[in-house]
């Protein structure tokens, strides 16, 4: 899903810190239809990598695939470390989602080329 350079450093070789981390998570066979976790469990959700710089979010999401690459019903999730996405976790309560859904041929035409 990822390369392994996600902690390399800016051109001028300077980490910028994030005031706290954040974490990328996947949940493939999502089957609700308004795409909530309702029923997953942590076991269901898998973590990927601890994001504390600008470099190190920009290297994870450079080297993901891209969403006409996913397979079907597959969240990607960006999380504030320590929250989980999922309804029951404490600190989701009052929250909201942001949710994008698109046609596959839309997809690409509305995503920047690096």
């Amino acid at each position: 899903m990822l390369g392994t350079n996600a902690g390399d450093a800016s051109d001028d070789g300077v980490l910028h810190e994030l005031a706290c981390s954040f974490r990328f998570f996947f949940i493939q066979d999502n089957e609700d239809e308004e795409g909530h976790t309702f029923g997953k469990t942590a076991s269901d959700i898998n973590k990927c990598g601890k994001i504390t710089t600008v470099e190190s979010f920009w290297a994870y999401y450079s080297n993901m695939l891209k969403p006409s690459e996913l397979p079907s019903n597959f969240d990607v999730c960006f999380f504030k470390d320590g929250y989980q996405p999922l309804c029951e976790d404490k600190a989701n309560i009052g929250g909201g989602k942001w949710t994008a859904r698109l046609r596959k041929g839309q997809v690409l035409s509305l995503i920047p080329k690096p």
